[in-house]
């Protein structure tokens, strides 16, 4: 219990920096607008959000990041 209670300590801390003022079940896509809030909070340094996918939807958009990786080495940067 005692980790389940961290977690929504820090579900509701994360949660106060994106300025979403609803229950964590309810917060997904709001807090995805606001998500550039966390960027330079380091409370919550190496946190990423993105929206729910399917599977297939997963792969695709690890496919695309590969490819994207791929040509930006190609060009050196």
């Amino acid at each position: 219990m005692e980790r389940q209670e961290h977690t929504e300590r820090q579900i509701n801390n994360l949660l106060n920096v994106l300025d979403v003022e609803v229950r964590p079940v309810e917060t997904y896509r709001m807090a995805l607008r606001n998500v550039y809030k966390i960027r330079n909070n380091a409370d919550f340094n190496g946190i990423y959000l993105r929206r729910s996918m399917t599977a297939d939807e997963t792969e695709h958009d690890r496919q695309l990041r590969r490819k994207a990786k791929e040509l930006n080495e190609k060009e050196g940067k």
